[in-house]
C-alpha cells in the first residue's frame, strides 16, 4: 500500500527542486524570441502554424528550466549544506537523493533530444541553443568561484532568446 502522505511529500520535494513557481517564465524565453521575430518578419503577432513553432520552443524552455534548477542544486550542494537557512532544500534535506538528481539531468537531456528530433529546428537555431546551453552550464559550474559569472547567465538568456528567434524564421 502506498503511503499517500509520503507520496505527497515526495512530489512537493520534487516540485520545490525544479522551482515549479518560476517554470513558466523560463519556458517562455525561447517563445518570446520567436514571437518578436515572427511579428517583425511576418507582420503579424500570432502565426497560423503556432503549434508547430511555439509548442516545441515552450517544451524546450520547460526542459532547460528543470535541467538548470536541478544542476544548480547539485552544484551548490556543499555550499547549501553549510548554510543553516538552506537546510530545507530538497537535495540538502535528503527529500531528493543525489542519484535522483543525476537521473533527472539525464532524463532532461533525453527529452531535449527527442524534442529537437521531432521539431526540425534549423542548424542555426541548434547552434544558438548549444551556445546558450553551454554558457548556462558553465555558469552553474563556476558561478560561486568567478565574480563576473553573471555575464554567463546573461549570455545564456540572450542565446536562448536568439534560438527562439532563429526558429521562427523557417
Amino acid at each position: 500500500m502506498i503511503n499517500m502522505t509520503s507520496l505527497k511529500n515526495k512530489i512537493k520535494a520534487y516540485l520545490r527542486l525544479i522551482r515549479i513557481h518560476t517554470i513558466i517564465a523560463t519556458a517562455l524565453t525561447p517563445s518570446l524570441g520567436a514571437f518578436a521575430t515572427y511579428s517583425v518578419l511576418k507582420d503579424k503577432l500570432i502565426p497560423d502554424d503556432i503549434i508547430q513553432i511555439f509548442i516545441p520552443l515552450f517544451l524546450v524552455g520547460i526542459i532547460i528550466h528543470i535541467f538548470g534548477e536541478i544542476l544548480n542544486d547539485y552544484m551548490d550542494y556543499d555550499i547549501d549544506k553549510a548554510n543553516i537557512e538552506l537546510l530545507e532544500k530538497p537535495l540538502v534535506s535528503g527529500d531528493v537523493s543525489k542519484r535522483s538528481v543525476l537521473i533527472g539531468l539525464v532524463l532532461c537531456l533525453i527529452f531535449l533530444i527527442i524534442v529537437f528530433i521531432f521539431s526540425h529546428f534549423s542548424n542555426l537555431s541548434i547552434l544558438l541553443f548549444i551556445i546558450g546551453a553551454t554558457t548556462g552550464i558553465i555558469y552553474q559550474l563556476i558561478s560561486k568561484k568567478w565574480l563576473h559569472s553573471a555575464v554567463l547567465i546573461a549570455s545564456y538568456v540572450f542565446f536562448i532568446i536568439l534560438f527562439g528567434a532563429a526558429r521562427s524564421e523557417e
